[in-house]
């Protein structure tokens, strides 16, 4: 028998943890502020592979990547609250991680959705891009309306991929 991603376990939750918060840095890596864009075509393949253990590891994945790729993206929040709204720094942390977890409940929200299909299908990274997307589209109009950050945004500087912007907005880049 073939051993699959679906074979993998990882030996203790800190493994978890740890590849999904890594997935979480190379996304923020990737912003236009780094520019080290083509991480963004590999950022998340680290926490689709620790989306196939137990349950509570899969919610334990999907929630840190969630708030490790918020934070990456609203990381400016407590400078701002502390230094022109007069927050204490401890209040500036905590409201930029009640932030996090709100912009990064759309990427638990997709981890979830990886964790649930599974790879077996050959739709999958159709199926997976369209999810993608739609939560890129959902953070950017619903509730917090935040287009930052988005995955396409990455690759501003890629002449021949951002081409296809001109006909899907920045979706499509995220998309493929």
């Amino acid at each position: 028998m073939t051993p699959s991603f679906r074979d993998l376990r990882f030996s203790s939750p800190a493994h978890v943890f740890g590849i999904a918060a890594l997935s979480g840095f190379l996304m923020f890596l990737s912003i236009p502020i780094f520019d080290w864009w083509p991480l963004a075509w590999v950022a998340l393949a680290p926490v689709m592979l620790v989306l196939h253990d137990t349950p509570r590891r899969m919610i334990a994945a999907g929630l840190t990547f969630g708030f490790v790729s918020g934070v990456g993206k609203v990381y400016w929040i407590t400078e701002t609250v502390v230094n022109y709204g007069g927050l204490n720094p401890i209040l500036g942390l905590f409201s930029m991680s009640i932030v996090a977890l709100l912009v990064g409940a759309y990427g638990f929200i997709f981890c979830i959705f990886v964790a649930r299909t599974g790879w077996q299908s050959m739709l999958f990274p159709i199926l997976a891009s369209s999810v993608w997307t739609a939560m890129e589209l959902l953070q950017t109009y619903l509730f917090t309306g935040f287009p930052w950050e988005l995955l396409g945004y990455s690759q501003y500087r890629t002449l021949p991929i951002i081409q296809i912007a001109n006909i899907t907005g920045v979706y499509g880049v995220g998309f493929l």
